[in-house]
């Protein structure tokens, strides 16, 4: 009888049975097409808005950098200087945030539909003894293969990287007497 349970199931799942998973926030969903979306579209994005950021961030660090100059930095007004900093930053990448959080929604309302629940964000106490967590990471086939999918990718994204830059490598150093409008103009169209 113990075999019995390793097998597949073949029994089709009742609506109720669906209901319910589907309940606990288990749906069938492709974390690969989310990552796939997401990086195609974030690449486009990038290359089309890429005058934005050089100049954006240009501005914002001349703007940032004259005024260090100008102003005595102590404990009275370091925290309204990180504002204005973390602020011009918001305002570089907010963009970049905002195209990434719609793709996400878009990718999972194709996949799953409009449903919401709270059940899978809600804290599991019997989950938080270390040593059965790392079982779980560790210990199952499946979390062995998504561990080894995640570093096939990562080595397959840093090969891509590695050898799109590969024969301007030597052109770095040039960047050295470069101001820094040259320096970010090269790396944008690298």
């Amino acid at each position: 009888m113990p075999e019995d349970n390793q097998q597949e199931k073949t029994e089709i799942a009742t609506p109720k049975r669906r209901e319910d998973t589907r309940k606990k926030g288990q749906v069938p969903k492709s974390i690969e097409l989310n990552t796939a979306v997401i990086l195609f579209v974030i690449f486009i994005f990038l290359y089309f808005f890429k005058g934005y950021f050089v100049n954006n961030s240009m501005y914002y660090g001349r703007v940032l950098f004259e005024n260090i100059t100008k102003t005595f930095i102590d404990a009275s007004n370091v925290q309204g200087y990180f504002i204005l900093a973390f602020r011009k930053l918001l305002l570089l990448i907010g963009p970049v945030i905002a195209v990434l959080f719609g793709v996400g929604l878009v990718i999972n309302f194709v996949q799953v539909g409009f449903y919401i629940t709270h059940e899978p964000i809600m804290p599991k106490w019997n989950k938080i003894n270390p040593l059965a967590g790392f079982k779980r990471i560790f210990g199952s086939k499946r979390s062995l293969i998504e561990l080894i999918k995640g570093v096939i990718k990562i080595i397959i994204v840093g090969y891509i990287g590695y050898s799109s830059i590969r024969s301007i490598l030597e052109d770095y150093v040039i960047l050295m007497d470069k101001d820094i409008y040259h320096i970010f103009m090269f790396i944008v169209d690298a």
